[in-house]
């Protein structure tokens, strides 16, 4: 189960004399339904949470949290040497790896150290147990062409300017990776659901990724939580390691999509559903 701090709180209602109790009743139900309303505008504008903790499957406590300096990058471009590259690797091999991961995290995430406004948005991710990383996964965004059926990466040099009709701009989930020991667990669901959190944080109303087509234990989690294949890239290639040298060699990605639901049609569904049985139940009392 999630759990979100910083959540703010609904301010108290004031007390009311010398006002008829069904003037009363109304002016409560109205005052919570702006301060419920105020609460969810808050959650939804720009305000990133700081850390998301749940509770996994093994009763084990986990806190998910946002990337802050550049010594959390070099922890997770290590923690992505060793978790997603197998076999053999020399010591220059693994060196020259983390450099490489750590520039693209540089380039794909910012860091977020509190609520800011970025021009396109992303964040990177850590889970973790007692300070050690047990899972991590981004969020950056990147261009979706509906007409050539495409998604790929911004450069260092776009501009929004540049997109044509057929472009848009789309969040998209990658770098998903779980300690071996705990895989199975429920980790990578709870690294998934709060990158949708953030991505509604961002306004967006869809997650993307992308994914191997051999990697059948990712598809079959991603299809579990909604995710629909909707691409296929054919030129799509990937780094592997030999224990002679890293290599890339050309590989088939599918391209995932999923809708998410929008955090204040939730929460405005649900006080419409209070709202509506209060007043009725009012005016009843109030007629008998």
């Amino acid at each position: 189960m999630l759990f979100l701090n910083n959540i703010p709180n609904i301010p108290n209602i004031p007390n009311i004399p010398n006002i008829p109790n069904i003037w009363k009743q109304i002016f409560v139900t109205v005052s919570l339904f702006f301060s419920a309303s105020t609460m969810s505008y808050n959650i939804q504008e720009n305000r990133l949470l700081k850390s998301y903790s749940f509770t996994n499957n093994d009763n084990t406590d986990i806190n998910i949290r946002l990337i802050r300096n550049n010594k959390d990058i070099n922890r997770a471009s290590i923690f992505l040497t060793t978790n997603v590259y197998s076999g053999q690797k020399s010591k220059s091999q693994e060196r020259v790896l983390a450099q490489l991961i750590s520039d693209d995290l540089n380039d794909r995430y910012n860091v977020i150290v509190d609520s800011v406004h970025i021009k396109y948005p992303s964040a990177f991710l850590l889970a973790e147990e007692d300070e050690d990383i047990i899972g991590c996964v981004g969020l950056d965004t990147q261009i979706l062409n509906d007409k050539k059926r495409t998604l790929h990466k911004r450069d260092n040099n776009f501009n929004i300017n540049s997109l044509d009709q057929h472009d848009k701009l789309v969040m998209v989930l990658s770098n998903l990776v779980v300690r071996r020991d705990k895989r199975n667990l429920g980790y990578a669901k709870q690294l998934i659901t709060t990158c949708e959190i953030i991505a509604r944080e961002f306004l967006f109303k869809e997650v993307f990724l992308m994914v191997d087509s051999e990697n059948i234990t990712a598809q079959r989690l991603y299809k579990k939580m909604g995710y629909k294949k909707i691409l296929q890239d054919n030129n799509a290639s990937c780094v592997v390691s030999t224990p002679l040298a890293l290599i890339k060699r050309k590989c088939i990605n599918y391209c995932y999509r999923k809708t998410i639901t929008s955090t204040n049609k939730k929460i405005s569904t649900r006080l419409i559903l209070l709202i509506v049985p209060i007043f009725v139940f009012t005016f009843i009392q109030h007629a008998c």
